[in-house]
């Protein structure tokens, strides 16, 4: 018997107080720190959307401004070609009146149909060059197209300077072809408008095979292709790609420049990704560490403690009172141990949420209260974790003192409803309550029958079947005792797993975790037995479960009388 005593010393529920701890602990944190990942994602693809959007409004009133002063040149505005009367003298001061207004036009010529500039905004007499072979002179003279035509960056005749050439259709009084209006945009100017838009962002104009039109930081453009093409489209989702070039991974979103058939394409470094989702989960790293190093010093002075009591217990196998004595000691140490492993959560809950509501009116960033929020909802949580696994070890050590006194039966199952409302309605159940008949007060601890009903209410929500529906309710036994009952329609359990679920740290062992820690049903068993009662699990697979909780119409005192 006494070895049988020695063995239960070495291996009691408490005695993984380190290990399950730290265990939730690294779980909760990896969680929550996978979900600020794609938090911290989706955030840098929103911002990318944003200046995707800003930058392809710039864009359209590019155009659209030069397809105006395009149009400065036409004699008859009421047909949709661009007319042509005036002399090329009468021209050139228009057409540099036009360029001066127009900061996005370089320059601006009038080209007649054999190829030749006839008139330009730098007031020159015709031009030698010769811009019969340019693609939009080709297009424009070929097909009747009233619309500004965009070609992709060129190298000027004869400067040799980038441009992005435009132009339109020109036409004589009897409707023939003669020639174009161009302009000439500098793609720098598109690209100061876009410098704005981040620092580490590459923001171009790309035409549907994804050669560049502008782009910032500026490159050489004449016959260039975007390093990181995305799928054109104008919807809100985004592409991380690696490069042509081989370099950083990028984050890419496309947005389309209204009419012109080019779209603006924004790529950001996955490095800003990183360093957004490290700022989101930094709160919950030091968290977790925290926890893990309390669990784990925790765990070390418990083992001592352990091993000095054990060996005491060697050296006196006959002194069967002192072995009892150290037995509970274990408990009522970690039963003390409350108040060292609260204090410091505590204040990491109390501190997050000066900061997250920013109680002292410091101004703290939307930014920071949101991780203030975090840290929170993560101690909140290893906070919760830990009042069960205390609870069993103080009821353990014989320190729970119950609060007795007289129970309306029907109003627990009401409060215990009310606060399961919002768990149903989140699991998108529903919980019925059948009204019981008259009953006679229940002597016990309101507050501690309320927890054991919501705990059970609870895990029936978990596991509800597909009809969502849980039902509790209450009655009278011929025995001077009170059953509590819940019931769910789900899955149901074997006889072995219904034992199981009564037992610390264990589930049903059907691989679904949504039982979490396996403390509720344990912790209420034990509070049921304080009260002179017990819990019954009636279930069968595919059947559903019913859980019953049986206490002792006047107390536990009268239930120890009665045995």
């Amino acid at each position: 018997m006494f070895e049988r005593l020695k063995e239960s010393l070495r291996r009691p529920a408490s005695a993984q107080l380190a290990p399950v701890f730290a265990g939730l602990i690294a779980c909760v944190a990896a969680l929550y720190v996978w979900h600020a990942r794609t938090n911290a994602v989706e955030e840098v693809a929103a911002r990318a959307h944003a200046n995707a959007a800003i930058a392809a409004s710039y864009a359209g009133e590019v155009f659209g401004t030069v397809e105006l002063a395009l149009r400065a040149a036409d004699s008859t505005p009421a047909t949709p070609a661009i007319v042509v009367r005036e002399d090329p003298d009468s021209l050139r001061p228009l057409l540099a009146r036009v360029k001066r207004s127009t900061p996005a036009l370089d320059a601006i010529a009038y080209i007649d149909a054999s190829g030749r500039v006839i008139a330009s905004s730098a007031g020159i007499a015709s031009s030698p060059v010769d811009l019969s072979d340019r693609a939009y002179f080709r297009h424009l003279r070929e097909n009747d197209d009233f619309t500004l035509r965009i070609d992709r960056p060129i190298a000027a005749r004869p400067s040799g300077r980038t441009y992005i050439p435009v132009a339109m259709r020109a036409e004589d009084a009897q409707g023939r072809f003669a020639g174009i209006i161009a302009g000439f945009i500098d793609p720098d100017y598109c690209a100061r408008l876009f410098a704005n838009l981040g620092p580490d962002s590459i923001v171009s104009i790309v035409d549907e095979e994804g050669y560049l039109f502008a782009r910032n930081p500026v490159i050489e453009l004449v016959g260039a292709k975007a390093r990181a093409f995305p799928p054109l489209h104008d919807g809100r989702s985004f592409h991380i790609l690696q490069p042509s070039d081989g370099s950083e991974r990028r984050l890419v979103v496309s947005q389309q420049i209204g009419w012109s058939g080019l779209y603006v394409v924004v790529s950001v470094p996955e490095h800003e990704i990183l360093a957004t989702w490290a700022a989101r989960s930094a709160g919950a790293v030091l968290v977790a560490a925290l926890g893990v190093v309390l669990a784990f010093l925790a765990g070390e002075i418990f083992r001592r403690r352990a091993r000095e009591a054990e060996a005491r217990l060697a050296a006196t196998s006959e002194d069967a009172a002192r072995f009892r004595t150290v037995a509970r000691n274990k408990s009522d140490f970690l039963a003390h141990m409350g108040h060292e492993i609260r204090t410091p959560i505590n204040a990491i809950v109390g501190f997050s949420e000066v900061i997250a509501t920013d109680a002292m009116k410091l101004g703290v960033p939307a930014r920071y209260r949101e991780y203030a929020a975090d840290i929170r909802f993560s101690a909140d949580h290893l906070l919760a974790i830990i009042n069960s696994i205390l609870d069993m070890s103080k009821i353990e050590a014989g320190k729970w003192k119950l609060s007795l006194g007289p129970v309306d039966p029907r109003h627990a199952l009401s409060t215990a409803r009310h606060l399961a409302d919002q768990r149903a309605a989140k699991e998108g159940v529903r919980i019925e309550t059948d009204d019981p008949a008259a009953v006679l007060p229940l002597v016990a601890d309101e507050r501690v029958i309320v927890q054991i009903l919501l705990n059970l209410v609870i895990n029936a929500i978990k596991f509800a079947g597909e009809d969502r529906l849980v039902r509790l309710g209450c009655r009278a036994l011929p025995d001077d005792r009170i059953e509590f009952w819940v019931a769910d329609r789900g899955r149901g359990m074997t006889p072995e797993q219904a034992r199981r679920v009564l037992e610390p740290f264990e589930t049903a062992g059907d691989g679904d975790r949504r039982s979490e820690t396996g403390l509720g049903l344990p912790l209420s068993l034990m509070f049921a037995r304080l009260h002179g009662g017990t819990i019954e699990i009636d279930t069968a697979p595919g059947k559903g479960t019913r859980v019953r909780l049986l206490l002792p119409m006047r107390g536990p005192q009268a239930a120890a009388n009665a045995a």
